[in-house]
């Protein structure tokens, strides 16, 4: 059979400027739409919750039209209108039917601060796991949660994806620093094998990037992207060995940025940077086609998302 390189695709969607004052508005307007959703569903949401702090931090800039403590660098005022960006677009995407699983990882999500330092990163990486799966409902798919694993003692895929007859799981990962960006791929990659099932890793790196400039997180995206097709997959050779079963690898990060330090006048844009690369031995293959189906529902999932918020008003 003859091998194929791995086949990667990159993209970067940028939201044009907005005003601070404006964006941050909007950013109390989806918290507070967010929270009704939320509770609505059964979703037990602390008084303190991470989204009600970072919609303290968002009327501070509405009101004085700065980020606290500046806006420019401010890790706390960007990851508050970050937060309120994921979670309006997780919360337009639920289930008419609550599930205890999600109505519990939500809840878990919400808890502690609004950027948790690396011993807590547990709700950020559920954070990131609904933004997934928000992104793979965006492109129309359905994904759902396993309830059992087939395997005891082996956990369970983040997320579960049907096409024919066929299941895929999909393992996203947040690392918060780049030196965990690789071992937390591997981790996904062994729980996939664990569970039995085919399927992707998607790796979180907006943490990483935090400081960067736009040009040079989307550099730093795309080397991450690399690195993570050369852990799984050799050119020329194909597979290594026991990655047979990763069919899509990729990084990507959602950020917001400023772009003014003028007061009067402070804009934030929102960049989203991915690269994905589908993993298979020959074209045309049952796994080169569903690894392809898996990138392109994801890539338009993840688009859908961030366009949504180049208009003023809530995303729909």
């Amino acid at each position: 059979m003859r091998i194929r390189p791995a086949r990667s695709s990159e993209s970067l969607t940028v939201v044009p400027p907005r005003p601070l004052q404006d964006i941050s508005a909007e950013g109390v307007d989806r918290i507070d739409q967010s929270l009704r959703l939320l509770r609505g569903w059964g979703v037990r949401v602390p008084q303190d919750s991470r989204l009600h702090k970072a919609r303290a931090v968002l009327l501070h800039a509405v009101e004085s039209g700065s980020l606290v403590p500046i806006h420019r660098g401010d890790a706390l005022g960007l990851r508050s209108l970050e937060i309120a960006l994921d979670y309006d677009s997780i919360t337009q995407t639920l289930p008419e039917v609550p599930l205890a699983t999600m109505r519990r990882d939500l809840r878990d999500s919400l808890v502690g601060d609004i950027d948790p330092p690396e011993a807590k990163r547990g709700a950020a990486q559920l954070q990131s796991q609904a933004v997934v799966r928000a992104a793979f409902v965006r492109a129309g798919l359905s994904p759902f949660h396993p309830t059992h694993s087939p395997r005891r003692q082996q956990p369970s895929p983040d997320l579960l994806l049907e096409n024919g007859l066929s299941r895929y799981g999909i393992e996203a990962k947040r690392p918060q620093a780049a030196g965990n960006i690789v071992p937390r791929f591997l981790e996904g990659c062994a729980q996939l094998a664990g569970f039995g099932v085919s399927g992707g890793v998607l790796v979180d790196v907006s943490d990483c990037v935090r400081g960067m400039g736009s040009r040079a997180a989307g550099d730093f995206v795309s080397d991450a992207g690399a690195d993570l097709m050369a852990e799984a997959f050799e050119m020329g050779s194909g597979h290594r060995p026991g990655f047979g079963h990763i069919m899509l690898v990729g990084a990507y990060a959602r950020v917001a940025w400023t772009c003014d330090d003028q007061h009067d006048h402070a804009m934030v844009n929102v960049h989203l940077a991915s690269r994905l690369a589908v993993l298979a031995p020959a074209i045309n293959t049952l796994q080169d086609h569903r690894a392809k189906w898996l990138r392109q529902h994801f890539e338009v999932g993840l688009r859908r998302l961030t366009d949504a918020l180049g208009a003023p008003g809530r995303a729909v």
